[in-house]
């Protein structure tokens, strides 16, 4: 603490401080006084601010409601039978040449390259009633050329697969498959229907007389007997 600190201190405490103004015998040195620099005034303290308390929830404004306008709504996307419906029947048949019946077959799997193991023990023991082996099949795919095509060409270019079948001189015909498929080119099932180029029979599929054997291979084999289309 330098001389000038020591007597603001002393002033500050109510004492007069005193400086001899010539240096007394015996006495220390008298030290030199730099200014003093003014004291920094005090900092005023902040008040402090009332604490608000929040509002009530009765007391509190409601809030916005948002509601979705017809634009944000997005559309409901189509059924799905309405996209089957777009994408139109799809099928594959084999048809097997013996001495006086076409027999067509439709496949498990549209898309499979034949009938599963289970489907082809079933189609030889079908052949083995006129006597005849597998062979070379005739194949017929729907759609054709790999497009989807509506219900009706479908069932025109089926029919003209069959008509072409009985041109060959076997005038008969005997199709195994789903009710879906054979209502296209004919009005039901397990009934002989006429045309100008021979008979046809629609029959179970070969996928129903694996599934429910008791019930289709019955009504298949009635069906074949009644139209004659077993022998």
């Amino acid at each position: 603490m330098n001389e000038l600190q020591r007597q603001a201190y002393i002033r500050a405490m109510g004492f007069s401080p005193w400086v001899a103004c010539a240096p007394l015998p015996g006495a220390a040195p008298t030290p030199v006084l730099a200014p003093v620099e003014p004291p920094a005034p005090p900092v005023a303290a902040v008040p402090e601010m009332p604490r608000q308390e929040p509002a009530p929830a009765a007391e509190r404004p409601p809030l916005p409601t948002v509601s979705a306008s017809p634009a944000t709504i997005p559309p409901a996307s189509p059924a799905e039978p309405a996209r089957q419906a777009m994408a139109g029947p799809r099928f594959t048949l084999q048809a097997f040449a013996t001495p006086n019946v076409w027999l067509v077959l439709e496949q498990e799997q549209a898309d499979a390259p034949g009938f599963g193991r289970e489907a082809q023990q079933l189609v030889n023991n079908l052949l083995r009633i006129w006597q005849v082996g597998p062979g070379q099949p005739r194949r017929f795919l729907c759609p054709p050329g790999g497009q989807p095509l509506p219900a009706d060409q479908a069932a025109q270019a089926l029919g003209a697969f069959l008509n072409g079948l009985t041109r060959g001189g076997t005038p008969r015909v005997l199709l195994c498959a789903r009710e879906d498929t054979a209502a296209l080119v004919l009005p039901e099932r397990f009934r002989v229907q006429r045309h100008a180029q021979g008979e046809w029979l629609a029959v179970s599929s070969l996928t129903e007389m694996l599934t429910q054997p008791a019930e289709h291979k019955r009504r298949t084999w009635q069906a074949m007997v009644g139209a004659g289309f077993h022998a």
